[in-house]
């Protein structure tokens, strides 16, 4: 599929295959966001069997890191 994102690839996988998703996020992996970014990869392969998923924290950009320790 080239440089499709993964909006884009999910939906494209065809029904009875299997998948197994894996994500790196600046929020911690027990996170609603992770949780949630987790369900919506999900729900965009709806006729895949998920066979299992793995999420954890990676590394931030320490600029990024500042502006939020900058935020009351």
């Amino acid at each position: 599929m080239g440089n499709a994102n993964t909006t884009e690839y999910l939906p494209e996988i065809g029904r009875g295959k299997q998948l197994f998703l894996f994500a790196t996020h600046g929020a911690a992996a027990e996170s609603d966001y992770a949780k949630n970014a987790m369900d919506h990869a999900k729900s965009l392969s709806p006729d895949v069997d998920i066979a299992g998923v793995f999420s954890c924290s990676g590394e931030v950009n320490p600029k990024v890191l500042e502006k939020v320790k900058a935020k009351p």
